[in-house]
């Protein structure tokens, strides 16, 4: 049987998942922010690595512009800017917080300071912060908003 470009995607789809579990994050969470989180690379990328010449290259260059296109809408989004990225503690064995540093960095835990009506939704310019009355159009506003509870008790809301 021969393997196509969705494929592929398919193949990732098994590791993202698990890192997901591991990492406390929902399923639909970016996989790109998963990986560049743990440090790890693609299930297919690693595939590669150890049997370059596995798959048609034709589906492996067009699996390669995906990826492409994924770290760039990873990077339009900011995510770098994250409290996972800004410290390496949460990665130790046994922290108990690693699910509000790894929930803060995917959604900044937006729904639960924005004043909209609409839980979980996309940031938008009229975004108000219920807290401080400021605009939160910002993924990370929970970082530097001065009237935000904590984020450990924003998860635990």
């Amino acid at each position: 049987r021969r393997v196509h470009g969705a494929n592929l995607k398919e193949i990732d789809k098994i590791k993202n998942k698990y890192l997901k579990r591991m990492l406390s994050l929902h399923s639909s969470t970016s996989s790109t922010l998963v990986l560049h989180l743990t440090q790890e690379k693609s299930f297919v990328e690693s595939i590669l690595t150890s049997s370059p010449n596995i798959f048609d290259t034709n589906i492996v260059s067009n699996y390669r512009s995906y990826r492409r296109e994924r770290e760039l809408n990873f990077h339009d989004e900011g995510y770098q800017r994250g409290p996972g990225f800004q410290c390496e503690i949460w990665k130790r064995a046994g922290q108990r917080n690693r699910h509000v540093v790894t929930r803060a960095t995917a959604h900044g835990f937006h729904f639960r300071v924005c004043s909209t009506a609409t839980p979980f939704h996309e940031l938008t310019s009229t975004c108000c912060c219920k807290y401080c009355g400021e605009p939160c159009d910002d993924r990370y506003h929970v970082l530097v908003c001065a009237m935000c509870p904590p984020l450990s008790q924003l998860a635990a809301l």
